[in-house]
């Protein structure tokens, strides 16, 4: 697949600050964990998890009990990941080679038994995964009644901004392979009572976190 080549190459860079974007995301990344209102013991599930760049700060919210079960399609950007849980020497992190497209209770069971993933967490994945709505109906599925869902990425500017529009999206398609046109919060809001989003200037990019509670 195309995009999981782009990211096995990128990988190599992705934590650089300037290429993989933390001195942009940091900010609205750190604001989606705070959203996931996590506890100690908490199981979240990472989907497109990358080089692990936001196992740090779920660390911080779920403690040595909690357990992080971090998905990627990637196997350069999960070499990374690897590297930073054995370096950190936290036990309590699995990492799963897969599409997202396969996400389900089975691939989930040998890792978690029976259990719900009591949050799940989508950082810049919704706007480079393929079929992104089926993987949200099939991962919002698996979250615990109660649960919360929180997604992070780029959108298109409003307002003023707009006119920047075709500068971003072209920008964001070369480097991330990433459709900015896309609403990946559209099905989030539908489906959450309590749904809210926020938004936050990264660069020259727009970003928003968007969170809710499985009913």
């Amino acid at each position: 697949m195309e995009i999981q080549r782009h990211y096995d190459r990128r990988s190599r860079f992705y934590d650089l600050p300037l290429i993989g974007g933390e001195v942009f995301y940091n900010k609205p990344r750190r604001n989606a964990v705070q959203d996931l209102a996590l506890s100690e013991g908490s199981l979240v599930l990472d989907i497109a998890c990358g080089t692990g760049l936001n196992f740090r700060l779920l660390q911080q919210a779920i403690g040595p009990d909690g357990r992080i079960i971090g998905l990627d399609y990637s196997q350069g950007m999960l070499r990374r990941a690897a590297r930073k849980i054995e370096a950190n020497n936290w036990t309590n992190v699995t990492l799963i080679h897969e599409d997202a497209r396969n996400l389900s209770r089975d691939l989930l069971q040998p890792y978690i038994g029976e259990r719900e993933p009591d949050a799940v967490l989508c950082t810049l994945g919704f706007t480079v995964i393929p079929d992104w709505e089926s993987v949200f109906d099939q991962s919002f599925a698996l979250l615990k009644t109660g649960g919360r869902y929180v997604i992070m990425d780029d959108r298109k500017f409003e307002g003023v901004r707009r006119v920047l529009n075709p500068l971003v999206c072209l920008f964001l398609t070369l480097v991330a392979k990433a459709d900015c046109h896309r609403q990946p919060w559209k099905p989030l809001e539908s489906q959450s009572n309590d749904f809210r989003m926020s938004h936050f200037l990264g660069g020259i990019n727009f970003v928003f976190v968007a969170s809710g509670t499985k009913e």
